[in-house]
């Protein structure tokens, strides 16, 4: 991966997910962190993820 790609994986992770400290994670906290997720990746705020976000453009 591009050397934009670090942290971005954050979205995947149960610390990041687990809103309510359960040690699970529902379909209704993974959602909800959607928009969290897509702006770390989004990193030039242009509301696309595109190949520049992941440091490649």
């Amino acid at each position: 991966m591009g050397s934009g790609f670090a942290g971005q994986d954050s979205g995947l992770q149960c610390d990041f997910n687990d809103t309510d400290g359960d040690c699970r994670v529902n379909l209704g906290e993974f959602l909800g962190r959607t928009a969290d997720w897509f702006a770390a990746m989004d990193r030039d705020g242009d509301g696309v993820v595109g190949v520049a976000d992941f440091g490649r453009g």
